[in-house]
């Protein structure tokens, strides 16, 4: 898919106030362009074949994952220097309400990046079912298996459809100085949905992984959480063991989910998935 229009997504997802905000603009481009597949790889584990059998995902905050740039934003370190900030009171665990004007310690802006990477809860998709790379980071070197997930069928303004957008990449953070400026001026018209925007850039050099997220608002009182999302298949990976491939089969036979098996092409450099013959 051509993903240049996810840009577009996030520049109206990042202005800086938010009587400026068309997020409407930003649902319509997501739904014109959401897949009707999306793939969740899994290692064979007890928490993934729960989540397979409740038709759940799990979502955990980016202080988990494996890019240390997740979720990180950046501002112009002049105005950071002629300026200073605080975020919020001590208590107060929503890292969307903590943009306030006032005084605050140097790296003030460090502890908004770290709070809201503990903050929003994340899960991620691809696009892509027949990446030999990814079927080997994040499916135990094709031992485990992947859920396929239809969006399209859920309503545009609930749950998850309100919280799915695409994964931009680029070459730089996402730049923050016009937020902060903005909520020098009226801290009542800041545009929060900026911590989302963060959420949803990423380094060029993931551009493989065709990612999509669930980006979930929460707060720092829990390390993940399990969701229902509208699971319509899953394909077992070409180096299942057989005990797995029968555990998994047993699941979705209960929930009539249809079971593929994915093989190497004989062809080309990438998977195939395939349902059994019969």
């Amino acid at each position: 898919m051509d993903r240049a229009w996810v840009q577009k997504v996030i520049s109206v997802l990042s202005v800086a106030r938010r009587s400026d905000l068309t997020f409407y603009d930003a649902i319509e481009a997501r739904g014109a362009n959401l897949p009707s597949k999306l793939y969740k790889l899994r290692g064979c584990t007890d928490f993934s074949f729960e989540n397979l059998a409740n038709a759940t995902i799990h979502l955990s905050p980016a202080s988990e994952f494996n890019d240390p740039y997740d979720t990180a934003f950046c501002a112009d370190p002049g105005f950071l220097s002629r300026n200073s900030f605080v975020f919020g009171a001590p208590d107060n665990n929503n890292a969307d309400d903590r943009l306030q004007q006032g005084s605050a310690p140097p790296n003030s802006l460090s502890v908004l990046v770290d709070e809201l990477r503990d903050s929003y809860k994340i899960c991620s998709f691809t696009e892509r079912l027949d990446s030999i790379l990814m079927w080997s980071h994040y499916a135990d070197n094709h031992r485990g298996f992947a859920m396929e997930y239809d969006f399209t069928t859920c309503h545009r303004n609930d749950y998850p459809s309100l919280c799915l957008w695409p994964v931009a990449y680029t070459d730089c953070l996402l730049d923050i100085t016009e937020v902060l400026a903005a909520a020098m001026n009226d801290k009542d018209d800041v545009n929060h949905a900026f911590t989302m925007a963060a959420s949803l850039c990423k380094a060029r050099d993931w551009t493989y992984e065709q990612e999509w997220r669930i980006v979930y608002p929460d707060d720092r009182t829990r390390r993940c959480m399990a969701l229902p999302a509208p699971l319509k298949a899953v394909h077992l990976g070409a180096r299942i063991s057989a005990d797995n491939a029968l555990r998994i089969r047993d699941i979705c036979a209960a929930s009539g989910i249809p079971v593929h098996t994915m093989a190497l092409s004989r062809q080309e450099y990438r998977m195939e998935s395939h349902l059994p013959a019969g």
